[in-house]
């Protein structure tokens, strides 16, 4: 078959042209994968050991600063596995951060690991796996305290009163046989700290005798460390006054005052018997 010039110089020229443009797309396709950029992933568990019932927070970054989804995968102790979605956000810092809090069902070592899969303009990331430990479940407890005045003078008693108590399904129960200690912070031109500590009976209450040694302000609160079994808990601070005792140096006053006049009726009383 004869085939004329002029069609096989228009093969060719097709030809050339769709080896160019191969070319050329591979070209920009190696551009584009060389700019994609790569991220760092972290992850991170606080507390690492908590006990069931209580929360957990999952935190990390991105690196750089992007908002991307990160999804957490979380193994439980017995092999099962769930995932959870969260997005890093945009701030003012290096690291874009993310954190997820959530409750733990079950005891024993838990593991758990963040990723995101990447986009057009960066490479996706997975951290590496973190530990963290679910103890059996703590009894929350509570303790309050009153004090029988805020106003005494140095060297007057002051009574402290309290009680302990677990709370169970939102209700308190009376926690008796705990120590208890109140730690009393002393006026700052003194600069330290006293403590008392006291026993509760078996309705959770206890109470304790202070006096100040010193005038000023005073501040007292009650803590105690907790069990195995029972969280610890410790009070806000509870202030206190204590003013210059005076009453001792009045009274003197008040009694020379009074011997004077005594002195002077039994002088005149005298003289009227000799005149």
């Amino acid at each position: 078959m004869w085939v004329s010039d002029r069609s096989v110089k228009a093969f060719f020229t097709i030809l050339l042209m769709a080896s160019a443009a191969a070319v050329s797309f591979g070209a920009v396709s190696s551009l584009v994968s060389a700019e994609k950029k790569t991220t760092t992933l972290t992850c991170d568990v606080s507390p690492r050991e908590v006990h069931l019932g209580l929360n957990v927070t999952v935190f990390g970054g991105i690196m750089p600063h992007i908002e991307v989804p990160v999804t957490l995968t979380f193994i439980r102790p017995d092999g099962t596995s769930f995932q959870r979605s969260t997005w890093t956000s945009i701030g003012s810092w290096e690291v874009a951060p993310y954190s997820y809090t959530f409750t733990p069902d079950m005891e024993g070592v838990w593991r758990v690991y963040a990723s995101w899969p990447g986009n057009d303009e960066y490479y996706g990331d997975t951290t590496d796996m973190v530990n963290f430990t679910v103890l059996p479940p703590i009894i929350l407890t509570k303790i309050y305290i009153t004090l029988s005045r805020t106003e005494l003078a140095v060297g007057e008693t002051l009574e402290i009163s309290g009680r302990l108590v677990a709370i169970v399904n939102g209700s308190e129960t009376p926690l008796g046989g705990m120590r208890v200690i109140l730690e009393f912070n002393t006026p700052a031109e003194l600069g330290y700290w006293e403590y008392r500590s006291a026993t509760t009976g078996s309705d959770g209450t206890f109470s304790i005798t202070f006096r100040p040694t010193a005038f000023g302000e005073w501040g007292v609160r009650a803590y105690w460390d907790g069990t195995e079994n029972y969280a610890p808990y410790s009070t806000g601070w509870y202030s206190f006054t204590a003013h210059e005792r005076k009453f001792p140096i009045v009274e003197a006053a008040v009694g020379g005052v009074v011997a004077v006049v005594i002195v002077v009726l039994v002088l005149k009383f005298r003289r009227r018997g000799r005149s």
